[in-house]
């Protein structure tokens, strides 16, 4: 390929990466998550290098993280500091783009070697705007290095297969990369063993002494420096990283928590002590049907989304749209495999040396495997991303070789890939629903129509695109173990595709409404008859019910906090620490959702999960006169709609109560239009739940869920929980209320402190529920993008009288700004009965923004009103065992 072409891609890509992370408007998630260790990391390394005779234990960092990525960053920011005052996130996402674009440059002359010109010029183009790699430019985590890294170093290795003459310098920097890479990504540590024999059988017979000499003092030069560190900071020496490896075995393979870390936490104790072989074994001994389900599962979290943790788009390049690309490679990977890989796309025999080079790639994309038995997650696979889109570039390239050798042919088996492809993504069984009646019998229709389109397609395919000079033995082979592996992975009704038997209710219109009867039994009556009902509804996110959704009891409206599910589910008897002085107090659960969905750009109480409403204390008596509670769900603006799920009869199968997990939320791929629902799957007893129905404008038959007739049955994921009644709630009052109104014009800030009239003690099983309400609405008349973002901060003092501060984590990101006063309702739960402190004050602080358009309106706000009140017992908590579900 001419320099001018490559000098193209390699500049179109750079523009592609630095337009996305410094011109396209979108969160910077630079430092989130592990992009903030890894700047401490540069951080520290920097303090070490820039103060002599600092101490060693600056360093101690490292004893989960290698040093190589940090040195990049570091790197980075000093040539960044030297053009110009680039804050120290900015100067190393511009140096991972760079990478990235030289990354693809060299992946597209790996294509050209192996493949040819044209197939190089797809992968080009896949390459550049395939959407994770883009996305995660501007992230500072090690994968997006790493992946870079991993092509830089699979060209050097792929040039001594084809007779391309490499020289030292090669060698050099292949021995540099791969150890760079293993202290980067543990497992690439494979790359390293491999390179030995490898570069042996390449260069036997020009050098072999040479090439292999090199290639250990380019492993040494990192290695040692490193291994000299470790012993002086750590007192050990490892030629890996150790990135609690075991525990990660423990919670991947572990199948009483399918594979993801779950809050309250698995009981990790002696883990690091026991063998690798122990762990797995005793998780593989707490049940092997579950385990042989979980390890069927991780295929699909590895491989079936690209890595976008906060579901970030790229203009009209959204989510969905992102998901339905990558899925098209994979499909477009396996074509390149059956008709590209053993011969040409051509179907030509290929060169030996080029065939080797192939196996090198598929035996790199294969390794990745291994993260089978780990926290499977999309972004440990995104070093095998570019061997991904090099096959599936190959697999384009053997397409338009057939329909150039014969149009009607290639016609019917594009047709035959479309099929194929709709067939597979296809996870609802609901139109199956309205033939069979059943909702199993359907799911195995599916699964059946799924593999129909599969065998259709890979049929067409060997019919019409082989020669029979090219029918080889090992062509059969590799054409039908690419086939069945195909259709077995698209079939297979995988639990991460979602739950099978569930559905959504959309409440669309004003006055669409769900309803759902609970009826008891005697015995059931008598043990309430002590007891304080708290109603738990299943929604995509409180917000939307919030301002547009209402609840009715037995015909009664309900006027009561809506409390985010996963809230309640923290032990609040663990309060830590941060900040300088340790002056603000957090819990663990609830700070990770807020970090990670901040990231995303929504709340944590945006995310699906149980919402707790309590019920009336007079309410077990009204249910004792009838014996039944009836409950609806009705959107009564119809600005906005909003979900509730259930599920088909006669399944029991319901989200998880009192644990969830964020690895799931965020990692999972059962939703390619959101997040992954962060909860575990728990058979529910729900015999009392009757009369299911769904009243539409649109609705013709109230025996069925949806607003499409025929789709769904079964009953909604509603629940009732029942704590003991050991006291009367009560409302506390403040000594400074908050006013009605107030308005909030461009640029300006308001905060109000105010705090109880009495402190009366709280005991330990008390929950205090803080609760902040009112309608928000835009001045102007149409839609105005202003943005205000609520803060409610609780302020405890200890006996030193130190105040420490309690932010609240449970609040939308901004308050709804639309022409109509719209309302807003946010709550979350405290117990103070198990803090060392006590509540001094109550700070509420509005603050706009937003810049732009929106600068000359104000937002109004009306009725605000800030509410404390306790009740006795949590609901839904693992470490409170009073409550008993309905």
């Amino acid at each position: 390929m001419s320099r001018p072409l490559l000098l193209g891609i390699f500049a179109l890509s750079l523009v592609v990466r630095l337009w996305f992370n410094f011109v396209f408007p979108h969160i910077n998630n630079a430092g989130a998550a592990d992009g903030s260790e890894y700047l401490r990391l540069a951080h520290a390394i920097d303090l070490y290098l820039s103060q002599p005779g600092s101490d060693l234990s600056i360093l101690s960092g490292f004893k989960q993280a290698g040093p190589v990525f940090p040195l990049f960053i570091l790197l980075c920011q000093k040539v960044g500091a030297l053009l110009g005052s680039l804050p120290p996130s900015s100067a190393p996402v511009f140096g991972q783009c760079l990478l990235a674009a030289i990354s693809d440059v060299l992946l597209c002359m790996t294509a050209n070697l192996l493949y040819g010109r044209r197939c190089a010029l797809i992968c080009a183009a896949f390459a550049i705007f395939y959407p994770a790699s883009i996305i995660n430019s501007g992230r500072l985590y090690a994968e997006s290095f790493s992946t870079s890294l991993c092509v830089i170093l699979l060209y050097i290795m792929c040039r001594g297969f084809v007779g391309e003459k490499r020289n030292w310098l090669h060698f050099l920097g292949l021995g540099i990369g791969l150890a760079s890479l293993q202290l980067a990504r543990s497992v690439m540590i494979v790359l390293s063993f491999v390179s030995l024999p490898l570069t042996f059988f390449q260069e036997r017979k020009t050098g072999v002494f040479k090439s292999l000499t090199l290639l250990l003092i380019g492993m040494a030069l990192v290695m040692l420096p490193w291994l000299c560190v470790q012993k002086a900071v750590l007192n050990k020496a490892s030629l890996v990283v150790d990135r609690v490896g075991n525990y990660n075995l423990f919670v991947g393979t572990n199948p009483d928590i399918s594979g993801w870390l779950s809050y309250p936490y698995p009981d990790g104790t002696g883990i690091e002590s026991r063998s690798a072989l122990a762990v797995l074994t005793k998780n593989v001994r707490l049940s092997l049907g579950r385990s042989i389900k979980l390890m069927l599962d991780k295929p699909y979290r590895l491989a079936k989304f690209p890595w976008n943790d906060f579901r970030t788009d790229i203009g009209f390049f959204t989510f969905p749209l992102q998901v339905a690309f990558h899925q098209f490679l994979l499909l477009l990977c396996a074509v390149g495999i059956c008709l590209a890989f053993i011969t040409n796309s051509d179907r030509k025999p290929v060169e030996q040396g080029i065939l080797r080079a192939r196996l090198l790639l598929f035996a790199y994309f294969a390794s990745h495997a291994i993260y089978w038995f780990f926290i499977t997650v999309p972004r440990y696979n995104m070093t095998a991303i570019p061997v991904l889109i090099l096959f599936a570039a190959a697999g384009a390239a053997a397409l338009m070789e057939l329909f150039n050798e014969n149009r009607k042919r290639a016609v019917l088996v594009f047709n035959a890939l479309l099929l194929f492809f709709l067939c597979a993504r296809i996870n609802e069984i609901g139109l199956l629903f309205q033939v069979t009646g059943s909702p199993a019998l359907s799911l195995i229709l599916l699964c059946a129509l799924k593999a129909l389109a599969a065998g259709l397609f890979f049929y067409l395919l060997w019919k019409l695109s082989q020669k029979p000079s090219a029918k080889s033995v090992i062509v059969r082979a590799v054409f039908i173990s690419v086939a069945f592996a195909a259709i077995i992975v698209v079939a297979y009704p995988a639990r991460a595709n979602g739950r099978a038997f569930e559905w959504q209710a959309q409440l669309l219109n004003k006055g669409d409404r769900i309803t759902q009867q609970f009826v008891f039994s005697k015995n059931d009556l008598a043990a309430l008859s002590d007891k304080r009902l708290f109603l738990l509804f299943d929604t995509d996110g409180v917000r939307d019910f919030v301002e547009n959704g209402r609840i009715m009891l037995n015909g009664e409206p309900l006027n009561a906090p809506v409390i985010p599910g996963i809230s309640l589910t923290q032990d609040f008897s663990a309060a830590k620490y941060m900040g300088k002085e340790e002056d603000q107090l957090y819990f663990e659960c609830e700070w990770i959702y807020e970090r990670m969905t901040v990231s995303a750009g929504i709340g944590a109480a945006d995310i699906r999960q149980w919402f707790v409403v309590p019920l009336p204390l007079d309410m077990v008596s009204k249910i004792a006169a009838s014996g039944t509670l009836s409950v609806e769900i009705e959107n009564v603006s119809g600005v906005r709609s909003f979900k509730v799920f259930g599920n088909y009869d006669p399944v029991k199968l319901l989200p998880s109560v009192d644990s969830s997990s964020w690895e799931k939320a965020f990692y999972g791929v059962e939703n390619d239009r959101g997040f992954t629902d962060s909860r575990y799957d728990v058979k529910q007893n729900i015999v009392r739940h009757t009369n299911s129905r769904l009243v539409s404008a649109n609705k013709k038959s109230e025996a069925d869920l949806s607003p499409s007739p025929g789709i769904q049955t079964g009953s909604y994921n509603l629940l009732l929980s029942a704590v003991p009644r050991m006291n009367s709630p009560q409302t506390f009052s403040l000594n400074a209320p908050l006013p009605r109104k107030l308005s909030l014009k461009n640029g300006e800030a308001k905060t109000f402190r105010t705090a109880l009239l009495s402190r009366p003690a709280a005991g330990p099983n008390d929950v205090w529920l803080f609760r902040l309400k009112g309608k928000s609405s835009a001045s102007n008349a149409l839609h105005a993008n202003i943005i205000v973002e609520p803060k409610l901060t609780v302020h405890l003092s200890n006996a030193s009288v130190k105040t420490i501060t309690y932010p609240c984590r449970w609040l939308s990101r901004n308050l709804p700004n639309y022409a109509e006063p719209t309302a807003f309702d946010y709550c979350f739960p405290m117990m103070p009965g198990l803090l060392k402190e006590k509540i001094a004050s109550i700070e509420v602080s509005l603050e706009r923004k937003d810049f732009g358009s929106a600068a000359n309106m104000s937002l109004e706000i009306d009725d605000l009103e800030l509410e404390v009140e306790s009740i006795y017992g949590n609901p839904v908590s693992s470490y409170f065992k009073e409550s008993r579900l309905y």
